[in-house]
């Protein structure tokens, strides 16, 4: 069980605030405190996501998934070959950094589809 934190407003930075608070809780739970529970733990804003993809990751999932997850996207971006496809990955990946772009389906969709083609450009071809 977690209690809710509480992210103090000022318009100039509630983003970092919230990146702040999201690691406070990511630090208190290292195994993460389950999947769509980022709203229950925070408390006294009205905050639905972390403004980060990996920061709501750090915090739903814990430390070793969000590992293997980078670990992963650092490892595809190796393997890709370089191309239009793989500047799409990197730009939505570096995106998602700073906003949540990836619990919207379409970008997700897009970001999944980038990745296939990324890593489908750099298969030899048969003739």
């Amino acid at each position: 069980a977690f209690k809710p934190a509480i992210v103090r407003s000022r318009t100039d930075n509630v983003r970092v605030q919230i990146w702040n608070t999201a690691l406070g809780i990511a630090r208190q739970h290292p195994r993460g405190i389950g999947r769509g529970n980022f709203i229950r733990a925070i408390a006294g804003r009205e905050v639905n996501k972390a403004h980060s993809a990996l920061l709501q990751l750090l915090v739903e999932g814990g430390w070793a998934l969000t590992a293997i997850t980078v670990l992963l996207i650092v490892w595809g971006l190796y393997r890709a070959p370089e191309g239009p496809f793989k500047d799409l990955v990197v730009c939505l990946t570096v995106q998602s950094v700073m906003d949540n772009r990836l619990h919207h389906p379409a970008c997700a969709i897009l970001y999944a589809a980038a990745w296939l083609g990324a890593l489908r450009s750099g298969r030899p071809t048969q003739a």
